[in-house]
């Protein structure tokens, strides 16, 4: 059933119009959740890669699907019996009478048509279709939570999405019951200028390349406003997903600046190849080796994915991924597992919540990304990615329910109102926005290194080690003791020059002496002229052809002579774009007003005189004379 079809057919069923309530909890207390999680990945790429190549096959994708569906069960769990192992705050609500019945769980198959579909048929099977769902859980996908959007904003109930750093998701007006678990793009993105120029590393010069779609572009202005502050300078170029072209003329464009730092963001794997292919040989030269770096935002090499790539040594890949840096926005337990207070309940788990899982699957056994864990799953296996964003999305829904009871506030507003330690940190809103506040999200920095070499097919894996954890309240990159960022050459000591040195044209010193000798020598002849002029005002010759004449001529020349020191000036003298602007602008002021003024006193000059010379032939005679002195003047 496609999309329009579908929301069509629930018009007719049931009135979609803004319904007038503050939140969608039963009499009983009961907040029934549509849980969307992601088991099939219907998105399609080149290259025989499955979905965007986040995945490696849709067995790792089930497997992953699994572990978000065992923590979905888990936060229900700790939320119904107010358990405060992972979240404190919930033994502040043990007197509420919200609770989490058995909920949909739903996959969401990157799609947004799947999604919405999904959400209409839970209603139209419904008597009372307003009344079914409290809240939405997810889904991953931006398009998908669009869809699902659409749905929420006419049922008036929170739609939390724990994965999606979209930005387009982020205006309350577009989007006014999506609440986001998880920061934006926007939130977050000012932390890599932050590690590369300020933190870890002084990289003056990045060439900032992004995949032209909804996930790069959204990265793009805060890094390079990032720049404005901290004084580094970038260049922006964009690549098309499948257009080669577009890859070469960006490289193109980075290698003719002469920049060795290249931040590359986007959400596609398998791009890296053709990043790789073009980088090696570019314009006659390399944006690969001992003196560049490479910096890859860590959708470009999720967790999954990363650990199966294997390509052979000194290939353009092997090159590209060899001394990289990894930016990545992961739960906590990823970057520091010890101690974890999530990954500690995932852990005292046993076989029984696996009865129930397998109950409560989505999918059939047969189908192929079908997952079942077996015994001993939670203390042998670690959560998938994004599981505590998940895990905290719930426990919200639940908190925020209890306080529109309790407050007769809506179920949304108390949404974007929370403020409480969970698993992936403090979850707190931006005010104002339906955003979370980064202060409370873990980022960190993987330094990517080159694993061991299999002899027989001479290729190789590669290892990540976590170097840097962003710390949100500070604002700052803090270093992983023990861990040296290793780059390329195999060494720690960071790669220089961080720019080529490349033929600008710039002004040489000598032309610029030049130029300020010729503005002295004009300068110094206005002078002169001026006190020549002053001194002898009362002579005839100079009262006949007019002070006031002479002394604008004089200040023409002033204008133009100054307008040459606005051109004299580049980057190569240490000016920054500002200056050089104002400069740029001054000069047509100058150069252009200082002849207006000369020829304009000219012309009221010859204007004059041919009216004198009909009245005085003798007057008309002085005039000329005058006139022809000041013309000299002028043109010396």
């Amino acid at each position: 059933m496609k999309l329009a079809e579908s929301l069509f057919l629930a018009l007719l069923s049931f009135n979609l119009g803004p319904v007038i309530a503050i939140n969608k909890i039963r009499s009983d207390g009961t907040c029934p959740l549509a849980i969307f999680i992601p088991f099939h990945d219907d998105r399609t790429s080149p290259n025989g890669y499955y979905g965007y190549g986040t995945w490696s096959s849709e067995e790792a994708l089930g497997k992953a699907g699994f572990s978000l569906l065992a923590t979905a069960l888990m936060a229900k769990d700790h939320f119904n019996e107010r358990d405060t192992r992972v979240v404190p705050a919930l033994k502040d609500y043990e007197s509420c009478s919200v609770t989490f019945p058995d909920s949909w769980l739903l996959d969401s198959r990157y799609s947004r048509t799947h999604v919405v579909d999904e959400l209409l048929g839970i209603m139209l099977a419904s008597d009372s279709p307003e009344e079914t769902i409290c809240a939405v859980i997810g889904p991953s996908d931006p398009r998908a939570n669009e869809g699902a959007s659409v749905v929420t904003e006419n049922l008036h109930i929170p739609q939390i999405a724990y994965e999606t750093i979209d930005r387009r998701l982020a205006p309350n007006t577009d989007f006014p019951t999506f609440v986001r678990g998880i920061p934006a793009a926007t939130d977050i993105a000012p932390s890599i200028g932050d590690f590369i120029q300020r933190d870890f590393w002084r990289r003056d010069f990045i060439g900032l390349i992004y995949d032209q779609s909804d996930y790069g572009e959204q990265f793009e202005y805060p890094i390079e406003d990032e720049g404005e502050i901290l004084g580094y300078l970038t260049i922006t170029e964009h690549v098309v997903p499948g257009d080669l072209n577009t890859t070469k003329d960006s490289l193109g464009e980075a290698k003719q600046s002469g920049f060795h730092t290249t931040v590359f963001v986007g959400d596609k794997p398998y791009l890296l190849s053709e990043l790789a292919e073009v980088a090696i040989d570019i314009d006659g030269g390399t944006l690969v080796g001992d003196d560049y770096i490479w910096f890859f935002t860590g959708d470009m090499a999720p967790p999954e994915m990363f650990h199966t790539m294997r390509y052979e040594v000194d290939s353009p890949e092997d090159k590209l991924l060899r001394g990289s840096a990894l930016f990545t926005n992961y739960d906590p337990f990823i970057y520091n597992p010890e101690g974890d207070a999530f990954l500690e309940a995932w852990k005292n788990q046993n076989d029984t919540m696996l009865e129930r899982l397998r109950a409560l699957h989505p999918l059939s056994p047969d189908d192929g990304a079908y997952y079942m864990g077996e015994s001993g799953y939670f203390q042998n296996e670690v959560p998938s990615q994004y599981a505590s964003f998940l895990f905290d999305a719930i426990i919200n829904a639940g908190m925020a329910a209890c306080r529109s009871v309790e407050s007769n506030t809506t179920h949304i507003e108390e949404a974007v109102a929370s403020d409480f330690e969970g698993a992936s940190g403090r979850t707190v809103f931006l005010e104002g926005t339906h955003s979370r506040d980064p202060v409370g999200v873990t980022l960190g920095i993987y330094n990517v290194r080159p694993g061991p070499i299999d002899e027989s097919s001479n290729t190789r894996g590669y290892t990540r080690h976590l170097v840097a954890t962003y710390n949100g309240a500070q604002k700052k990159w803090v270093p992983v003791e023990g861990e040296n960022f290793i780059f390329y050459d195999g060494t720690s000591e960071e790669p220089k020059p961080v720019r080529d040195v490349v033929d600008w044209n710039y002004l040489s010193s000598d032309v610029q002496t030049i130029g300020f000798v010729l503005v002295g020598v004009s300068l110094l002849i206005v002078f002169v002229s001026v006190v020549w002029v002053f001194v002898r005002r009362k002579e005839r010759i100079v009262t006949a052809s007019q002070p006031e004449f002479l002394y604008l001529l004089c200040f023409g020349a002033t204008l133009q002579a100054v307008s040459l020191i606005c051109i004299s000036f580049d980057e190569s003298y240490g000016w920054t774009n500002d200056q050089l602007s104002l400069a740029c602008s001054l000069l047509p002021w100058f150069f252009v007003i200082g002849y207006l003024v000369q020829y304009c006193a000219i012309f009221s000059k010859v204007s004059l005189s041919s009216f004198d010379l009909e009245r005085d032939a003798d007057a008309s005679n002085t005039s000329w004379t005058s006139f022809g002195c000041s013309f000299h003047s002028f043109g010396g």
